[in-house]
């Protein structure tokens, strides 16, 4: 008979001999989970899963506008495409927002 890992709360040692983890985003009410070969590797995954779940909220507050919302987008792009890009994206912008900026 295998040997039984002690854990804690929200690990379970799965059939296949690999240790999950599983959580609730108190947010959401979404239920995730992540799987390895040992604790600290669960943990490793969950900490990186969970920098990915709240890089990819782009807001929580749903009376956001239009312009509001391309402003913190403009600054999560920054450093990650040319500037270029940014000054093509921020001119299309003008276009837009007298139309649809309070939206």
């Amino acid at each position: 008979m295998a040997r039984k890992i002690k854990m804690g709360a929200g690990y379970r040692q799965r059939k296949d001999g690999r240790i999950e983890y599983r959580w609730t985003d108190k947010e959401t009410g979404k239920r995730y989970s992540v799987s390895g070969k040992t604790i600290e590797e669960c943990e490793q995954k969950r900490e990186q899963k969970k920098k990915d779940i709240e890089r990819n909220r782009y807001t929580k507050n749903s009376d956001v506008t239009l312009s509001v919302y391309f402003e913190e987008w403009i600054k999560h792009r920054d450093g990650v495409v040319k500037s270029s890009t940014i000054r093509y994206d921020k001119n299309i912008f003008k276009i837009i927002t007298p139309t649809l900026g309070n939206f």
